[in-house]
């Protein structure tokens, strides 16, 4: 639809997929987190969307050496971001692990890492609760 701008094209592609996920009957989205990555190609230009935690990286080939490099496009939108945890606590939302929400393990903002470090070994990562 070439009346639809970037934004509205990938929001109508997010909304469809949302709306197909929900239709079946084994995908339950009750206790699930959100994780997406889009990428739009239009010309010469790519669009990139993401949630969660996943993120689009393309390589490019170094034409002299047959070298390939990896750049990202996009950044992980998790709550083991400090930035991104003031964003959604800024938002009324409450980040906690479940063991924390129990009452289990006291409350810590104590989730730091990098790329490539071994997080949630124990399976019970941070996660966004939202206001009723």
């Amino acid at each position: 639809r070439p009346e639809l701008n970037d934004g509205e094209v990938l929001t109508l592609a997010c909304e469809a997929t949302n709306a197909m996920l929900h239709r079946q009957e084994r995908v339950s989205s009750r206790d699930s987190g959100s994780t997406l990555t889009l990428v739009l190609a239009t010309g010469d230009k790519l669009v990139v969307a993401n949630v969660g935690d996943s993120r689009a990286v393309v390589g490019t080939r170094n034409k002299e050496t047959g070298a390939v490099a990896a750049r990202a496009l996009s950044r992980d939108q998790t709550p083991y971001r400090a930035d991104e945890r003031a964003r959604l606590r800024e938002a009324g939302a409450r980040v906690l692990t479940i063991d924390q929400l129990t009452g289990r393990a006291p409350p810590t903002d104590d989730y730091l890492c990098e790329l490539g470090d071994e997080i949630d070994e124990k399976g019970d990562p941070p996660r966004v609760f939202l206001p009723d």
